[in-house]
């Protein structure tokens, strides 16, 4: 077979490529005298191969530069940016013509002129500056092709011997399946996964290469086959549908693939195919590989859900080399490229060694109002398509970590909640976990079983958006800390959030359930990491160092900021206390996050909303956020006193409030305890152990239920100060304007706040609690 080269320039005028489509037949030519040369043979697939595809269309613009005549820098310049846009339509889904045309572009924008230089001189620079980096593309591919083989190699032995321990050593022979053409003609070089292919061969340790022809244009029949001849490679043809069989027959040791572009999470988008051979390479527990230069890694998409992908015209899937294999009339669907999840790929290989993709965001992708809807009605069935035109999405949340959606036809409203894979409150530079959504809708299902009628009803979830559909809770239902801080009264609140409480507490613990499913929770709820170390961080650490989250009203509450910090002790050693408990108790399922933001009112009707920091941990966590809300919306209540020592009628109303659930919730969990159906199969107190006569039992839980409010008191106490002074404030106290006013609520509930949890132990019940607030908010 007549050998060929894929490129070549003659002179600064004169660059031409190989026509790739009449391989391996005839070996033809194309000039590139213009970009509109360039993009030709890109769109018509003359060329081919991410690499070559932006050296291909560089070179075309540097026959532009060389050839035309500019009278000025900003000529040059917006001609460059105008043709860069034009390339980059030629061929959307490969990167690297998109990565390295914005260096190009770059390099233009940067570029600065001097007042003293003549500007045609600077002209001049500007062009050879980007001769200079345009020829430089081809010397890097080459360079980095050779590298990525060589360290694709050693990590594929290491794997194959690891997975082979019995072959370790014994330089034994290894079987490879490819797809597409990724060698000399899809780069400069010896290739990207061809190029492992070849390193392989050149130790000796390549048994056969399999190529798939890769329809619909052949590219493994055609151009890797050719390639695969004129190196002399041990090399097999099939047709793309015998992959699988040759995998269950054992005849393949690894897949490599080449790519046209990585996404962040190591999703990868390739020829037509790949993601099926990865499917059968998973299922056949073979490892399969992905080798590719850097500039084919795309890290501002998210995933592959974002990347777009071409349709191809029908001609190439009803002709073969032009003659006409298919009816006229058949309709031809043509993707010219797959995307292969990232949990399919092995490794993925680049010139600096192994790419450490993010793959926590699996296949997210962030929703605006057209993908809503669209999921809403073809993937959730929400709403029908006869509801399209009529349906309204709009943004509600204002919350610290997520999206929120209303989405409203005449007759149905949904609420829509997606996790961000970030703290929405600080932005993109802190990173924080998609699967929390997850966790949250497995919540919602436990509370929809013991409390359906204190929750909203959950109704899909999206685990690949990380996107929970749930009941939306119309007006007058809005957010208690809004009603709060109107002086709305709620009677029937205390009595819902204690049975809330009690009910989700009692029945995930050991107290109702067996050690076995206990401990298989525990483990389970034990995944939920990253927001536990957050819960960790602004409540238990930040507030009590020095903590560039940290913000409080200043000056005004400088020293006392300064004095928790550096001079009390005494509460440093319990708030470490209640560190520790935090992380080491895990008495039951709770909420997480129970303050008055996370729970909706009517006058009527109470329900509990995002329970997305749910873990097993200990109850006093719960029971402890709610009360230490109502205290901070009661010390916000200074601001309305005409008089010192005044208590209002609503400060008075709050107090009874957490007097009333907290007094309530003891009730209930004890009520539940002593239903013999409740516990009978229980691993916590076994009722053959402590029903021997009564006084076991009630001593028992007299002295469960003092632990919980001895947790309870100083949870409350961490979650005020941790509001007052820590990275996330309440708008109980941040909406009072007059900043002298506002540190003198402030102050008295940290003063509480820190009494509260040192002398957590030396409390009877919850009356002395209020009794001590009350001291604090009159002084």
């Amino acid at each position: 077979m007549e050998k060929f080269q894929t490129f070549r320039r003659e002179v600064d005028d004169h660059f031409y490529v190989l026509d790739q489509l009449k391989l391996p037949l005839t070996i033809e030519e194309i000039r590139i005298n213009t970009i509109e040369d360039a993009w030709k043979v890109i769109k018509d697939m003359n060329v081919r191969g991410a690499p070559l595809i932006a050296v291909v269309a560089t070179q075309g613009l540097r026959n532009e530069l060389f050839n035309r005549d500019f009278k000025s820098v900003e000529e040059l310049r917006k001609y460059v940016l105008q043709a860069v846009e034009y390339l980059r339509t030629s061929r959307p889904t490969a990167v690297n013509l998109q990565n390295d045309t914005e260096r190009v572009r770059q390099t233009v924008i940067d570029f600065s002129l001097q007042q003293s230089v003549e500007e045609i001189s600077q002209l001049q620079q500007l062009k050879q500056q980007l001769f200079q980096l345009i020829d430089s593309f081809n010397q890097q591919y080459i360079d980095a092709c050779r590298q990525m083989s060589i360290l694709g190699v050693d990590a594929i032995i290491k794997d194959f011997e690891e997975k082979h321990p019995e072959q370790a050593g014994q330089n034994a022979k290894l079987k490879v399946l490819t797809i597409c053409n990724t060698g000399k003609l899809a780069t400069p070089g010896d290739g990207t996964a061809l190029g492992i292919v070849r390193e392989l061969h050149r130790r000796g340790r390549l048994e056969r290469l399999y190529i798939a022809e890769t329809r619909p244009y052949n590219q493994g029949a055609r151009l890797t086959a050719s390639e695969a001849v004129l190196d002399k490679l041990p090399a097999t043809l099939i047709t793309d549908s015998m992959a699988g069989f040759l995998m269950q027959q054992g005849n393949i040791d690894f897949v490599v693939a080449g790519a046209d572009r990585v996404a962040k999470n190591g999703d990868t988008a390739n020829k037509i195919g790949t993601y099926t051979f990865a499917v059968l390479a998973k299922h056949h527990d073979v490892n399969f590989y992905v080798a590719l230069p850097t500039q084919t890694i795309d890290e501002n998409t998210l995933c592959g859900a974002d990347i777009h992908i071409e349709q191809r015209p029908k001609n190439e899937l009803t002709h073969v080399m032009g003659v006409q294999i298919a009816p006229t009339e058949i309709e031809v669907w043509n993707p010219s490229f797959d995307v292969t999840p990232s949990s399919l790929i092995k490794r993925i290989f680049h010139e600096g060694g192994e790419y450490e993709c993010d793959r926590s965001q699996g296949n997210w992708k962030q929703m605006d109002a057209q993908s809503l809807k669209s999921n809403l009605i073809n993937k959730y069935n929400v709403f029908s398509q006869a509801e399209e035109s009529s349906l309204q999405v709009s943004e509600i949340g204002d919350g610290n970590l997520n999206l929120v959606f209303i989405v409203s036809t005449d007759l149905k409203q949904v609420i829509v909640k997606q996790a961000l894979p970030y703290v929405r409150c600080v932005g993109p530079t802190w990173p924080f976990p998609l699967n929390r959504a997850f966790f949250e809708y497995e919540a919602l299902k436990f509370h929809n079983q013991v409390a359906p009628e204190l929750i909203p009803k959950p109704l899909f979830f999206d685990k690949d958006n990380s996107l929970i559909v749930m009941e939306y809770l119309a007006p007058p239902y809005i957010i208690l800390r809004k009603g709060l801080i109107q002086r709305i009264k709620y009677p029937k609140l205390a009595k819902d959030i204690a049975m809330f409480s009690a009910k989700t507490h009692f029945y995930s613990s050991p107290l109702h359930l067996d050690n076995k499913t206990y401990r298989e929770k525990v483990s389970f709820w034990s995944e939920n990491t990253e927001l536990c170390a957050l819960t960790e961080q602004v409540i238990f650490s930040d507030p009590y160092v020095d903590s560039h989250y940290n913000k409080w009203t200043t000056p005004q509450l400088d020293d006392i900021v300064k004095t928790i910090k550096i001079a009390d002790d005494e509460l440093i050693v319990a708030i470490s206390e209640l560190r520790h408990k935090f992380i080491t108790s895990k008495e039951a399922l709770i909420h997480g996050d129970l303050h008055t933001g996370s729970i909706m009112v009517t006058e009527n009707e109470t329900r509990v909303i995002d329970p997305e920091f749910a873990f097993y941990g200990p109850i006093g966590f719960d029971t402890g956020a709610f009360v230490a809300n109502l205290f901070l919306n009661f010390f916000s209540q200074k601001q309305h006193e005409n008089e010192v020592n005044q208590i209002s009628e609503y400060s008075q109303w709050l107090l009874d409030t957490t007097v009333s659930f907290y007094t309530q919730y003891e009730e209930e969990f004890l009520n539940i305890w002593n239903t013999k159906s409740n516990v009978q199969n229980g691993g916590d107190f076994p009722p053959n152990l402590i029903n021997k006569n009564n006084n076991i039992k009630i001593a028992i839980q007299i002295k469960y239920l003092k632990n919980i409010f001895q947790d309870t008191l100083g949870f409350a106490a961490a979650k005020m100060i941790r509001r007052i002074i820590g990275i996330a404030h309440v708008e109980d106290l941040d909406s009072i304007s007059d900043l002298d006013v506002r540190s003198k609520c402030e102050i008295a509930a940290i003063k509480f706040a820190r009494s509260l949890m040192v002398n957590r132990n030396q409390f009877k019940n919850i009356q002395e609690v209020v009794d001590l607030a009350k001291v604090y908010y009159t002084q």
